[in-house]
């Protein structure tokens, strides 16, 4: 905060930070419940409760609100990971499986981000928040790749694991016929052998 920020500034800026985590909320809590082509602005405003028009004081379109979401909640997944890689073995199949649970406790992660990579058009002011986020994940991967690799190996091997993963759960997860806990199983039990391969192929 600026030293010559007034009391009535500061509150007014919290002010806004609080209403806009409102909207973040109520966004992340449809993306759980509906498909993703079902939320829109007007769906989010009534879940806040204030007209769709309010929401753009706070977000210029519903790119930047989504890419904000998807932000927030992969900072989350990001320090649960990060958790994980800090100790124990197998490493990668640790990983692996922490990281298919985190999205498949977290629908509305696992919407927007198959969304964008299935893609989803990104404006270019918003893509480099969104590269960053992505560029986080795949450096926990690629730290976790034995030496004796050079960056750019170590590098290709932590986007195809990344990719094998989002595969697993784009495939799986909500595979038609299977209760929901029989594919939850499913998905951890691929991304263990997954994580195998990478793991025996990465030496």
């Amino acid at each position: 905060m600026s030293r010559s920020e007034s009391p009535l500034v500061k509150l007014r800026r919290e002010e806004k930070e609080v209403r806009k985590g409102l909207i973040l909320d109520a966004a992340t809590a449809l993306f759980s419940r509906l498909p993703f082509d079902q939320v829109g602005m007007r769906e989010i405003a009534t879940e806040v409760g204030i007209s769709p028009a309010a929401i753009y004081r706070y977000f210029s379109d519903r790119d930047e609100l989504f890419v904000e979401v998807l932000c927030r909640e992969v900072e989350s997944v990001y320090d649960r990971l990060a958790r994980v890689a800090e100790g124990g073995e197998p490493m990668l199949e640790r990983l692996a499986t922490a990281y298919v649970t985190c999205l498949t406790d977290n629908r509305a992660l696992f919407q927007i981000m198959t969304y964008f990579m299935a893609g989803g058009e990104i404006r270019a002011e918003r893509l480099e928040r969104f590269n960053q986020i992505q560029r986080r994940l795949l450096d926990l991967f690629q730290r976790q790749f034995p030496g004796g690799h050079s960056a750019a190996r170590s590098r290709l091997l932590a986007h195809a694991l990344f990719a094998s993963l989002n595969g697993v759960l784009i495939s799986f997860l909500n595979y038609p016929g299977r209760e929901a806990e029989e594919r939850r199983s499913h998905v951890v039990r691929l991304a263990k052998a997954v994580a195998q391969v990478f793991a025996q192929g990465g030496r």
